[in-house]
């Protein structure tokens, strides 16, 4: 069997440990690089190929697109490269160029290859969205990981761009229609909602150092690291690798952040809103950006004040929209923003320390892109309006919206009924989706190994705990995988 291997991403060393324990058991394994990032993790597999994103091969610019566009349409190339923040930066020409060059090596390379499987980090950049679709073409499973977002460290995956989580949804389904299940499972479960609603606990990232609001030893650390891979390690120095920025960008844009958040809780607190006793409210939680979460899961929606313009256009007259910041994105936003989102007369901006938890509680629901707000409001009972694409949006008392009409019309309807004023009856569907939950995740640090939490994402203990769950996940799909392929008369690589 072989296994392709995204070793671009900050992901990259934990893929690696996992590359060479899949070596060891005697799997083939290759993998995508950009110039020299990661280079020591991944130097010595002989097989990798190197994403130049800005690979000169004389293409007719216009041709390739017009071929782009009839093999891979259905994946909408055209908006690749709005979706990566860094390619959106680049002239015209380049992005063009970068789009093709892409297409170009992942093409090649996995033609040559034929992988068994392709993992991933989350879909985030341009190169991510290419690989998924040149797999989906050449019907190669793309394995995307990710943090369940709970308050211990759990991982799943998902075979599309992230928004739902195959495994959770195929358990959720099967219990839904009847799937048996151990009384203990439930019991579980059901304690886990009602000790949620008794302490509402914060996902276990929230608490990483890269989440504080104030500078702190392991920032300087890792500038150093940066500086060391800048300047020799040789990463971002060559032309293909447009994803490593100076050392002293990354400073800036940091040291700008904990500034501004530093000046907001110390003078700038008058720009949020007090929240009154007896507003009536919806709840529109701010996203940090640039993030996969608005550029990839929730693409129409990225100006997140235009969406907060057309949300309070949406609204009931009578109802009022609370915009809370959000704890990781303060010192993101400048004063401009701030202001142009208390210009709006039925719009409140809520503290980025407000107690999220009270906040639903006494709300009339939730509208989210694809925050985890959403996923608090099931489970405090309260509905949930999803303009994105999020892992929790087929749980009863979430509805999936698709333009800001149908909001509209929504929230009107919901309000005559007075279903904004009471809580919902879900409580057996949302127990069953946390049994989902359990059951199509994994126990295992799945992150980023940088920073403090570096060695333990890179301990041994954590490399068996998610070698051990990577492969129940890859013999679950091996075993179908076969079974398509007798089916289409096809072989499978050993």
């Amino acid at each position: 069997m072989k296994i392709a291997f995204d070793f671009v991403c900050d992901e990259a060393p934990l893929f690696a440990r996992l590359a060479q324990r899949y070596s060891n058991d005697g799997y083939q394994v290759c993998g995508f690089t950009m110039g020299r990032r990661w280079k020591k993790y991944w130097n010595d597999f002989p097989r990798t190929y190197p994403l130049d994103v800005f690979f000169d091969q004389g293409f007719d610019i216009r041709k390739e697109l017009e071929r782009l566009e009839q093999q891979y349409g259905q994946y909408k190339p055209a908006s690749f490269i709005a979706a990566d923040r860094f390619l959106v930066k680049e002239k015209r020409a380049r992005q063009a160029q970068a789009l093709i060059s892409t297409f170009y090596n992942v093409e090649r390379a996995l033609n040559k290859e034929r992988p068994d499987f392709y993992f991933s980090t989350g879909i985030a950049y341009l190169y991510n969205l290419v690989t998924l679709a040149v797999c989906e073409k050449h019907k190669i499973p793309h394995l995307s990981f990710y943090s369940t977002r709970g308050d211990t460290p759990r991982f799943t995956l998902s075979l599309w761009r992230g928004g739902k989580w195959d495994l959770v949804d195929c358990e959720y389904k099967n219990l839904l229609e009847g799937t048996e299940y151990e009384p203990r499972e439930y019991d579980e479960a059901a304690a886990y909602l009602h000790a949620f609603r008794e302490h509402a606990q914060q996902p276990y990232y929230m608490k990483a150092a890269y989440q504080s609001l104030s500078l702190q030893t392991v920032f300087l650390k890792e500038f150093i690291i940066r500086l060391h891979n800048w300047y020799i390690g040789g990463w971002g120095r060559e032309k293909g690798d447009y994803i490593t920025q100076h050392p002293l960008w990354y400073a800036w844009r940091d040291i700008k952040k904990i500034v501004r958040a530093q000046w907001l809780m110390r003078f700038g607190r008058s720009i949020f809103d007090k929240i009154a006793p007896d507003d009536r409210y919806y709840i529109f939680p701010l996203h940090l950006q640039p993030e996969a979460s608005t550029l990839v899961l929730s693409e129409w929606y990225v100006d997140q004040l235009n969406t907060i313009q057309n949300i309070a256009r949406a609204l009931p007259a009578d109802r009022l929209l609370y915009v809370k910041e959000h704890k990781s994105a303060l010192g993101r936003h400048s004063m401009k923003f701030y202001r142009a989102v208390k210009a709006l007369y039925n719009v409140r901006l809520i503290a980025y320390d407000a107690d999220p938890a009270a906040l639903i509680r006494h709300s009339s629901g939730v509208i989210v892109l694809s925050s985890t707000m959403g996923w608090e409001a099931l489970l405090l009972k309260k509905p949930v309006y999803v303009l994105g694409t999020v892992y929790y949006q087929d749980v009863k008392g979430a509805e999936k919206i698709y333009h800001f009409e149908e909001l509209s019309k929504r929230l009107a309807a919901d309000r005559e009924a007075e279903k904004d004023s009471v809580v919902l009856d879900n409580d057996e569907e949302v127990i069953k989706f946390i049994m989902a939950l359990n059951r199509g995740s994994f126990d295992g640090h799945f992150n980023v190994a940088k920073m403090e939490i570096k060695k333990q994402v890179l301990s041994e203990s954590n490399i068996d705990t998610l070698y051990k769950g990577f492969n129940i996940i890859l013999r679950g799909l091996y075993d179908r995988l076969v079974l398509v392929k007798k089916r289409d008369g096809m072989t499978i690589q050993d």
